[in-house]
């Protein structure tokens, strides 16, 4: 079985990188990347080093009312100042496909995606902007295993015109199962195992599988932190905001109980995409890392584990591979430092 090496890593963000000429400035080896969430915009500043990667700055700032004035306020807190960045698009409006067709090359396969787009992908072909990238060539099977990565031009360009609003330059534009999958290869030394990326955000959670390195499969999740936010809302008779206040601040006991049926959804929809990848590539998953800010959930890991397995860890800040500057908040980082790693993973593009 062959593989197109890193095909993945560059996906998507190629085709929009090359619509942009990146400005210049003083710091031209700084990356600036903007993830905007659902409920927080965060942002991280990164450079290249020989053997790791610098962060020169951080930033988060929840969205109360106004996207672009939560945008302005994360930005302006990097100590790194820069023109261009690169940032985020997700939810329903963004799809990940994998098909398996035919082997052919690179030619015949554009030609057929120009075609069959729309057997794919549940948007009309003029809406979206595509790319895709060959994960495997089995030449015992005759067939390849395409992803192809869609996002409608409507949010693709309300992104471009966001950041041109605020005087910002878009360097790429990434999905995050790309991301995660770009991170997890600049951090792990792991190449020959399965393992499983569950980011867990506000109102989307995703799986990512990575094999040997490459990612193999990835879907979205409707179920995430504003799900638990509501089921606390419904049981204490609160508003949504005091409820988040408590989720995040004094859950006890009995309230955790009482979040189990979303605790259960949940976890069912994981253990849908883990059964559905081990029955169709016939390989077991090693390794479950979870990540994104609704992994601190109290009982979050615990409950996975007692549904999924016990290989299950939250993704940590790595001293060897990741150096922060001296003069930014240490503890503040790495207490927080999985609501991060989807911009890392875009930052990580770069190098």
């Amino acid at each position: 079985m062959e593989r197109k090496e890193k095909g993945a890593a560059f996906l998507f963000s190629e085709k929009i990188k090359r619509l942009f000429k990146p400005s210049l400035s003083s710091s031209k080896n700084i990356h600036i990347s903007l993830d905007i969430g659902s409920t927080y915009i965060k942002a991280v500043a990164l450079e290249k080093a020989a053997q790791s990667v610098n962060i020169h700055g951080f930033g988060y700032t929840k969205i109360e009312k106004d996207v672009k004035e939560a945008i302005k306020n994360t930005l302006s807190s990097l100590p790194v100042k820069k023109k261009e960045l690169s940032v985020s698009v997700s939810g329903s409006n963004v799809v990940l496909r994998y098909v398996h067709i035919p082997a052919m090359n690179q030619e015949e396969i554009s030609k057929s995606m120009a075609f069959e787009l729309e057997r794919y992908v549940p948007f009309n072909k003029d809406e979206i902007n595509f790319d895709f990238v060959v994960l495997k060539n089995n030449k015992n099977t005759g067939k390849m295993l395409v992803l192809i990565v869609a996002a409608k031009k409507d949010l693709v360009d309300s992104r471009i015109f966001l950041c041109r609003e605020l005087g910002y330059n878009l360097s790429f534009i990434d999905v995050c199962p790309l991301a995660l999958a770009n991170y997890f290869e600049f951090i792990s030394a792991i190449k020959d195992k399965v393992c499983a990326i569950v980011n867990l955000g506000a109102n989307i959670s995703s799986v990512s599988i990575i094999e040997d390195g490459l990612l193999a499969l990835s879907r979205d999740i409707f179920i995430g932190g504003n799900d638990f936010t509501k089921k606390i809302s419904e049981v204490l008779n609160k508003d949504f905001k005091e409820a988040e206040q408590i989720k995040m601040e004094s859950l006890n006991d009995s309230l955790l109980q009482s979040l189990e049926p979303v605790f259960t959804n949940l976890t069912k929809e994981l253990k849908v995409s883990f059964d559905f990848y081990e029955t169709q590539e016939n390989r077991l998953i090693d390794k479950i890392l979870v990540t994104g800010g609704s992994a601190y959930l109290k009982g979050m890991l615990d409950f996975m584990k007692h549904y999924l397995g016990p290989n299950i860890e939250l993704i940590t800040f790595d001293e060897q591979k990741l150096k922060l500057s001296p003069s930014l908040d240490a503890v503040k980082f790495k207490d927080n430092f999985n609501y991060f790693t989807f911009a890392l993973g875009m930052g990580f593009r770069n190098f």
